[in-house]
């Protein structure tokens, strides 16, 4: 069974008429991604997350670099030291980690509302339905294609909107 097989004139005849019935609600489509935009932009609670996260690193490396100072005294037992600053530096590292993952958390979120921005300003500035494939403005609305063993297709556009065709 080869499945379902797709040619580009059907698929872009297919866009043309998803991005119509999105043009068709267009000032629907524009507060529903407005609302979601905002909600991309504020960083604020990942921003205060990674705050927290260099600072424990702070503390770490610090508790890290003052159990290794000790090491230099005779009369401290170097084993216990040595397990407790690997103990710091394990813990560090298992924090930059975090940080890095968060980076790219932050990142994506920025990526996807530039790319919402995209999706909006070609919705706003379409004045009347398309009436076939503009390369341009499948670049800024679909974000996925899935297409079903049937020949259903699901355009999914960058701002969260499904349209099944």
């Amino acid at each position: 069974d080869k499945g379902y097989v797709l040619d580009e004139e059907e698929l872009k005849g297919k866009f043309t008429d998803a991005a119509n019935q999105v043009f068709n609600d267009k000032e629907i489509v524009l507060d529903r991604c407005r609302k979601l935009l905002a909600k991309l932009e504020d960083t604020s609670e990942i921003d205060t997350q990674l705050e927290d996260a260099l600072r424990e690193c702070e503390v770490l490396s610090k508790l890290h670099d003052d159990t290794l100072r000790r090491c230099a005294d005779p009369h401290e037992d170097q084993i216990v030291l040595a397990k407790k600053a690997d103990g710091y530096m394990d813990a560090y590292e298992a924090k930059q980690t975090e940080i890095a993952a968060m980076n790219r958390e932050k990142e994506a979120q920025e990526t996807k509302a530039k790319d919402l921005s995209g999706f909006m300003f070609k919705v706003h500035e379409q004045e009347t339905l398309i009436e076939g494939f503009d390369e341009k403005l499948w670049s800024a609305m679909v974000d996925k294609v899935v297409v079903s063993n049937t020949g259903k297709l699901t355009f999914q556009f960058k701002n969260g909107t499904k349209i099944k065709i």
